[in-house]
């Protein structure tokens, strides 16, 4: 795999140098810099489209994880990434624009799945996820 055409390192990446935690530059960025992890972002919803105030996908904190409910559409290759970064709602009581928060997780995680969106082409390149 080449790091260079990818989520990583055009999107996670920097995201992750100035925002991540050290344990998650430790664990991610040399995987995304060798390209030996593919991501994909997890960003428009059905009911939401691009409109990302109005997501409704919500994680809840379980104390140790957070579990998180809700589905993405448009997710470039979703079906063959490893993890994806995803904007979730984790606060309701502010304006819309508030209580969003980006997580990152596994995409082989239990209850974590994708459906291919076949175009008018015969190819899908955006999945249901």
């Amino acid at each position: 795999r080449s790091p260079l055409d990818s989520f990583g390192i055009s999107m996670l990446g920097p995201a992750l140098l100035h925002f991540g935690t050290e344990a998650q530059k430790l664990e991610h960025l040399p995987k995304i810099a060798r390209g030996e992890i593919r991501w994909c972002q997890g960003y428009s919803e059905p009911n939401a489209g691009s409109d990302l105030a109005s997501l409704a996908t919500r994680a809840e904190d379980k104390g140790d994880h957070y579990l998180i409910n809700g589905q993405k559409i448009w997710t470039s290759y979703a079906d063959k990434a490893d993890w994806i970064f995803c904007l979730v709602r984790t606060d309701n009581s502010g304006s819309k624009h508030e209580g969003i928060s980006f997580v990152l997780f596994d995409m082989a995680s239990p209850g974590v799945t994708t459906r291919p969106i076949k175009l008018i082409s015969g190819s899908s390149p955006f999945c249901e996820t």
